[in-house]
């Protein structure tokens, strides 16, 4: 993966990752708590200046809540749609 690639890929995140928190949270720290990640990796992959591509752990245990809070895959599918979250295959199975 580029650069530019690279650079594009952290600001979808960014963009995503803020509608996902905005839809179930007005707190970062009630976000990172509910999805059982540290917030201080929720704040690296939020800032906008210099994001940090979260870990395909971290993304995994994004992927398990979005799961949990979604009733349906038909409903999680709408919320990734809206969201503009993506998730890779890996992601779909857990």
């Amino acid at each position: 993966m580029g650069k530019r690639d690279r650079e594009k890929q952290k600001e979808r995140q960014v963009a995503a990752l803020e509608e996902v928190c905005q839809t179930f949270w007005s707190l970062r720290a009630d976000a990172a708590r509910e999805m059982e990640i540290p917030e201080s990796t929720l704040n690296r992959a939020l800032n906008r200046s210099n994001p940090g591509l979260m870990r395909n752990d971290t993304r995994l245990k994004v992927a398990r809540f979005l799961g949990r809070r979604c009733g349906s895959e038909e409903e999680l599918s709408r919320l990734l749609a809206e969201t503009g979250w993506e998730m890779g295959e890996e992601e779909w199975e857990a």
